[in-house]
């Protein structure tokens, strides 16, 4: 099976953004990959209504989906999405910031990450791994079940192997090497 690439758009038609996002699939279909390519135009979609359902069922490991989701087309498009190998965005910015279509329709893709997560096999316990302390990416990963984040000098074999996805970031990699060498 070959590769695929689906191309997104929330531009008008034949804007700069189609224009740019047709070149980029042009040039994936020279490689040998299948690609299609949507308008988030083309679709309903409904604004995010904050019922905070996705973000619980997250918090407690579960994958509730999106309380909208028989309301409008965006979970056929995720349907779609979630099939491919590789994914293209291509937003049009107004004053300095996405299109409010394209704001919409990331803002309602917390309801699929646990999809997402289970389909490239990165569900279960995650462990972030970086050189030195990151706040933020500390507090972040405080609000993900199954994530957690260590520094390279205290990683151990039993956080290793408790965990099923290993995230290093290089920094840590090279502290990694040279503590444990």
């Amino acid at each position: 099976m070959a590769f695929q690439v689906m191309g997104v758009t929330a531009g008008r038609k034949d804007s700069n953004c189609e224009i740019l996002l047709k070149e980029a699939l042009l040039a994936c279909r020279e490689q040998g990959a299948e690609v299609r390519m949507i308008n988030l135009k083309d679709y309903e979609l409904l604004d995010c209504n904050g019922c905070t359902a996705c973000t619980m069922g997250m918090s407690m490991g579960k994958d509730t989906g999106c309380s909208l989701a028989d309301k409008d087309d965006k979970q056929k498009i995720m349907d779609v999405m979630l099939e491919q190998d590789a994914v293209i965005f291509s937003a049009p910015t107004y004053d300095l910031m996405p299109s409010s279509l394209f704001l919409k329709f990331m803002h309602r893709n917390l309801a699929y990450e646990s999809a997402f997560l289970t389909k490239i096999g990165a569900d279960g316990k995650a462990l972030l791994v970086t050189e030195q302390v990151d706040e933020k990416l500390v507090k972040s990963s405080r609000n993900i079940s199954g994530v957690s984040s260590t520094i390279a000098t205290i990683l151990s074999p039993y956080m290793i192997l408790t965990h099923r996805v290993l995230v290093v970031d290089k920094a840590a990699l090279q502290k990694i090497e040279e503590v444990y060498a």
